[in-house]
């Protein structure tokens, strides 16, 4: 017999080995599909710690706040310090421009102090903002052509941010092509997105060709936007305080109402002479500024004025002169809308 022709005893030993190897396959198949897995997983966590350095990177180094504000639409900014979510932060220059580049808000030498983010403060809001200040060498402030459509008030102010600051200060804020205003100071400014909240300025300080304003103001987010206003103009040298007997003269200001239709309280007041009541100018008006005029009826009444027309013919001026400016708009406006639509006039 061949030496290598296997024995009839022998050949059933192969048959444990082949059924070892047959139970061994299961785990082989198992974590063959394993590794595709572990590989997809892999690269998703790759993935999503990528994103989220990206995203740390853009908002919390000043080379990615440099690198989006170069690249995000309707913002030009140069020379920026910081980072965008970081607590303080500067910049040289910044525009937002809006109404296809026709309308714009220009800020220079910006310095911010003192912000704190967070995330979803409230419900329907993304971002909440604490800062402490914000200062302004420069602020220019562009509307645009008139547009040839009405204007329209919005049915709300809600916005996707809350914010909290403590101060800002504007060296300089020009608007369109009215006279600059100066030392611009503005303190408790909100912008509260919570039920029956308001957007609010606790408190306004600024010089205007010679007069110092002071005033306030809040209105509500959701409709009707109830409005509340006062603002206060005297000489820029009297005091602080218009109760001070040392004030020559005092022009207050009241509007309070729907935003829509409100009701503005203007009263001019001068000094009395010995035996006579103060040279007095009251005015009440009613506002639509949705309306080609703005104002409605008017009211006016007059004591003692021409015993002191010297004295408050500036202080008059000073009141006209916005109103003439918005009443130049308002006529633009009207004009153009007008003029796009013809059969108006017919």
């Amino acid at each position: 017999m061949d030496q290598n022709t296997p024995s009839p005893a022998a050949a059933p030993a192969a048959k444990p080995v082949a059924a070892a190897t047959a139970r061994a396959r299961p785990w082989a198949t198992g974590a063959g599909l394993l590794l595709p897995l572990a590989i997809v997983l892999g690269l998703v966590v790759v993935l999503v710690g990528g994103i989220v350095f990206a995203v740390r990177w853009a908002l919390f180094t000043e080379p990615g706040a440099q690198w989006v504000l170069g690249r995000v639409p309707y913002i030009e900014a140069k020379g920026v310090k910081g980072a965008l979510f970081g607590a303080d932060w500067q910049a040289e220059r910044l525009k937002l421009t809006w109404a296809g580049g026709k309308a714009s808000l220009l800020l220079e030498d910006v310095s911010a102090e003192g912000f704190s983010w967070s995330w979803q403060p409230v419900a329907s809001t993304w971002l909440g903002l604490d800062a402490q200040r914000m200062t302004v060498r420069k602020a220019t402030w562009t509307s645009g052509p008139p547009s040839a459509t009405p204007f329209k008030l919005p049915g709300s102010l809600g916005l996707p941010i809350q914010l909290q600051l403590k101060e800002a200060r504007v060296a300089e804020l020009v608007i369109d092509q009215l006279e600059p205003l100066h030392d611009v100071a503005l303190s408790g400014v909100t912008l509260d997105n919570r039920a029956g909240a308001a957007h609010a300025v606790a408190a306004l300080r600024a010089r205007w060709q010679g007069y110092a304003l002071e005033g306030a103001a809040q209105v509500g987010h959701t409709a009707p936007l109830p409005l509340q206003a006062r603002l206060t103009v005297t000489a820029a040298d009297a005091p602080v305080s218009v109760g001070d007997s040392t004030v020559r003269w005092a022009a207050v200001m009241r509007a309070a109402g729907p935003l829509a239709a409100f009701t503005l309280d203007a009263t001019l007041r001068g000094v009395p002479k010995p035996g006579l009541l103060p040279p007095a100018i009251d005015l009440r008006a009613e506002v639509r500024p949705e309306q080609a005029w703005p104002l409605g009826t008017l009211n006016a009444r007059t004591e003692e004025l021409a015993r002191n027309r010297g004295q408050l013919a500036a202080a008059a001026a000073a009141l006209d002169a916005e109103q003439q400016a918005l009443e130049q708009q308002q006529a633009a406006r009207q004009a153009c809308y007008a003029g796009a639509n013809p059969s108006a006039e017919a």
